[in-house]
């Protein structure tokens, strides 16, 4: 995988930032696609709540990941006031996503340990992203 770097977009003269590519889409499916199965392994050899609890954390994985990527392009490519808006949106997304944790777990809505493990989902889904790009890097 490419290092893209402030020069990148600069080569038209524009001086815009490139929007985010397919690596990011493909850290997303694969995101998507390990919390999808590791919830159906919690469905089939426990039970549904452990299913649900799976899915739910793998659902909030991609939901952050897909944020950040909204995020981080959005933050680069302004300029700023606007970077400094950003900036409150990111951490009002973190605070966000404690609190919905916090409540989930305080409800007994999911258990913990499989909100965790669906959540375990956004880092293999980007390890496994990375590993994908770059054979496909390799063979073409």
């Amino acid at each position: 995988m490419e290092t893209m770097t402030q020069a990148d977009g600069d080569q038209d003269g524009t001086n815009k930032v490139p929007t985010p590519g397919a690596e990011v889409n493909l850290a997303l499916m694969a995101t998507g696609g390990i919390g999808l199965l590791a919830s159906l392994v919690g469905l089939l050899f426990w039970d549904g709540r452990v299913g649900a609890g799976v899915f739910v954390g793998a659902a909030l994985a991609v939901a952050n990941l897909w944020v950040f990527k909204r995020l981080g392009h959005a933050f680069l490519s302004e300029k700023g006031k606007s970077r400094a808006m950003w900036g409150l949106i990111a951490v009002f997304k973190f605070v966000a996503l404690m609190i919905g944790v916090a409540l989930l777990l305080r409800h007994d809505v999911v258990g913990a340990i499989p909100l965790i493990v669906g959540y375990g989902a956004l880092p293999v889904g980007i390890t496994l992203s990375n590993f994908l790009a770059a054979r496909t890097q390799d063979e073409g």
